[in-house]
């Protein structure tokens, strides 16, 4: 995958991560960091979307290894590393929401 990435043209990215990692800004970021960075080597205009895919109303995560955080956590570390590489969310939660 990474020789793809680096070897290809693109317009547009959209990344997705798991809710468990979303809960750790640190490593979320690292790994958010590394990807773009590594895009925008041969596509430095391109346009990063970062998914917030998460759809429960309940307050809080449990991952299946029982790491947990609430969902406020998890949105806001996607908000702020968005703003840190000039990203856009998608928040696909909220048309769940909507759509009920």
């Amino acid at each position: 995958a990474k020789n793809k990435i680096k070897n290809y043209t693109y317009d547009y990215i959209i990344l997705q991560e798991q809710t468990a990692t979303l809960c750790k800004s640190s490593t979320y970021s690292i790994g958010v960091n590394n990807i773009v960075n590594e895009v925008r080597k041969n596509n430095p205009n391109i346009k990063v979307f970062i998914r917030a895919v998460w759809t429960s109303k309940n307050n809080d995560y449990t991952s299946s290894s029982g790491a947990s955080c609430s969902y406020k956590t998890a949105r806001t570390n996607t908000e702020s590393i968005a703003n840190q590489i000039g990203a856009t969310v998608i928040y696909d939660g909220k048309a769940m929401y909507a759509s009920k």
